[in-house]
């Protein structure tokens, strides 16, 4: 299973015990500040720009964010910045140009990294 976190694209569908499931693992949970809300909805919206960045590495996604809205689990985001790949779940919206135009540079500096 964890293995399965790390590499793969598990979970498939958004699953409520999946938070606890990462801390089993050894997760460290952090809330972000609600002041990086709106740079974080910037980071996961749809862009029409792309920086056709490819991938030449298996990503390892230390990174997940859980989305939640009234107390519900309505998204899942396990990035990679090593490989710059993201596995995205319970959004309806393109996630296909995710991470372009320094996306993922932002992301990084907002977690932390």
């Amino acid at each position: 299973m964890f293995l399965s976190i790390l590499r793969n694209n598990y979970p498939e569908k958004i699953e409520e015990d999946f938070p606890k499931k990462l801390i089993k693992y050894g997760f460290k949970k952090n809330n972000l500040d609600k002041k990086l809300y709106p740079e974080i909805n910037d980071i996961f919206s749809e862009k029409n720009c792309s920086d056709n960045l490819e991938s030449l590495c298996i990503p390892i996604f230390r990174d997940i964010l859980i989305f939640s809205k009234k107390n519900k689990i309505i998204g899942i985001a396990k990035i990679c910045y090593s490989c710059h790949l993201a596995t995205i779940i319970g959004t309806e919206k393109s996630i296909r140009n995710f991470g372009s135009c320094g996306d993922f540079i932002k992301l990084k500096k907002i977690m932390g990294k």
